[in-house]
């Protein structure tokens, strides 16, 4: 029998901290008394070890009806429920959903922010908005387990296919940061649905959190 590569681990060195990115343009759509962090259950470009399709966006699990926030300025394109309108994978994906399209543009391209499985919705067509005004409540209408919070970022057009990493348009939240980079092979080609492991700098003995890079498709 042909022997198989052994797998060499190796701990890389913590990046150097950077300013804020001009796309990190988001605030959070949740007040201080609620969870304001993305789960790691199911991340954005993840399947959850293959229990569920390619995520498209970041969810923020909070108790149902709790206040849903606009994340910047913009104006209402969608209002309402998606039983009639694809605006993910299928009719009725999202339950009750808001789209905003945000007064900035990055690179020249329009910047769409999607807020899904809302129980209520706060807000009307063409309405506009600025960052922290009220928008919906937390529920889980449409294709969703549990009560949480769907954020999706479109770059470019409308469109379930033009999704981005919401996480990399978040501002950090105090003391904390973003932690993005590529894991290629030796030929420099990206390496998809790797598991990755964090450590921080000041224990490096103990496990922080893990992560896997995004899968092919």
């Amino acid at each position: 029998p042909i022997p198989l590569p052994t797998a060499t681990y190796t701990h890389t060195p913590t990046p150097e901290m950077a300013q804020p990115q001009a796309h990190q343009l988001l605030g959070r759509p949740f007040d201080d008394e609620h969870g304001n962090e993305p789960s790691r259950h199911y991340p954005y470009g993840s399947t959850a070890g293959g229990k569920y399709r390619v995520h498209r966006g970041a969810d923020f699990p909070n108790p149902s009806g709790a206040p849903v926030l606009a994340a910047a300025r913009g104006r209402v394109i969608v209002a309402g429920t998606d039983r009639r309108v694809v605006f993910g994978e299928r009719v009725g994906f999202y339950g009750n959903v808001v789209i905003v399209q945000l007064e900035q543009t990055h690179r020249g391209q329009k910047i769409y922010v999607l807020y899904g499985h809302l129980s209520n919705v706060h807000v009307q067509f063409l309405q506009e908005v600025d960052e922290g005004d009220l928008i919906g409540e937390v529920g889980m209408t449409g294709v969703a387990i549990g009560p949480h919070l769907h954020l999706e970022v479109r770059v470019g057009q409308n469109s379930y296919e033009h999704t981005r990493n919401p996480e990399l348009w978040l501002r950090p939240l105090p003391e904390k940061g973003t932690v993005a980079g590529l894991l290629v092979d030796a030929q420099g080609q990206p390496i998809p649905g790797n598991a990755l492991t964090f450590y921080r700098s000041e224990t490096p003995d103990r496990r922080w959190q893990d992560a896997a890079t995004y899968p092919l498709s």
